[in-house]
Parts: C-alpha cells; sequence; structure tokens
C-alpha cells in the first residue's frame, strides 16, 4: 500500500516540472564544438624481399609432429577412406586423402583400414627430396 501510495505521488504532474525544465534548458544549449582528430603521420610501407607465403588447405594438426599422432580408426564408404587421427592432448580429427599433416607438412597420399601413407617433401642442397612416412593403426 505504502509503495503504490509513493508512486502514485511520482506521477503527479506537478513533480513533472523540473525534468521538462532540465530538458527545455539542455535543449536549449549548444552542443560543445567537437575536437578536430589528431593527424597521422604516414610512413612508407617496408620493403619486404624473399618473403615466401604459402597458404595450406586442411592443414591438420600443424602444431604437433606426425610421429606424435595416433591412427585411432577408419570409416568408409563406397568411394572413400577417412582416417581418425588423435593428438597427444586427446583431440580427435576426421583426415582424407590430399590433407596435410603435421609440423611436417606431410601430403595424405594413401588410407586403408589399418593405416595412413604420408609424403614429406625436404628440400636438402637445392633438391627436394620426397619421403614416405606411415602412421599405423593403434590396436591397443
Amino acid at each position: 500500500m505504502l509503495l503504490a501510495t509513493q508512486l502514485q505521488s511520482c506521477s503527479k504532474k506537478d513533480d513533472d516540472k523540473d525534468i521538462h525544465h532540465f530538458i527545455s534548458a539542455a535543449q536549449k544549449q549548444k552542443p560543445a564544438p567537437i575536437k578536430p582528430l589528431p593527424k597521422f603521420l604516414l610512413k612508407e610501407p617496408s620493403k619486404i624481399t624473399n618473403l615466401k607465403t604459402t597458404i595450406i588447405k586442411n592443414h591438420i594438426f600443424p602444431d604437433y609432429s606426425v610421429a606424435s599422432l595416433n591412427m585411432i580408426g577408419s570409416l568408409s564408404n563406397q568411394k572413400n577412406y577417412w582416417a581418425l587421427i588423435a593428438s597427444p592432448d586427446g583431440t580427435i580429427k576426421k583426415i582424407q586423402v590430399g590433407d596435410t599433416l603435421g609440423e611436417e607438412q606431410a601430403k595424405v597420399i594413401t588410407i586403408t583400414l589399418s593405416d595412413i601413407t604420408l609424403q614429406e617433401a625436404i628440400e636438402k642442397e637445392n633438391r627436394t627430396m620426397n619421403i614416405t612416412l606411415s602412421i599405423q593403426q593403434n590396436t591397443d
């Protein structure tokens, strides 16, 4: 009952005079000028030479070596195989032929029910050598 009385007294027109006076006074004031933005000094972009950037699509577990990864299973349909790979932290991902795996950037060449064949390109003395790696399914 007390609350209803207080709310009712707030809604009287006499109490709105202060609010209306404040609003009309604020509307009559000139807005403060906006200060200009500071000037920025633009520098010439530095020249980058011999920068080799490669974007690798479907790079799975780029922070782990291939040796630290485990094949825990495989999936297949009539046309394709996929492998399930677990990282040392327990994350599991599905990979397919053509994906890139590990910090070595080894390319997935084949997937069977029990293993994955990878090809790693190593540059040595201005030559590229391809090394074949294999991850076999962990049967533990």
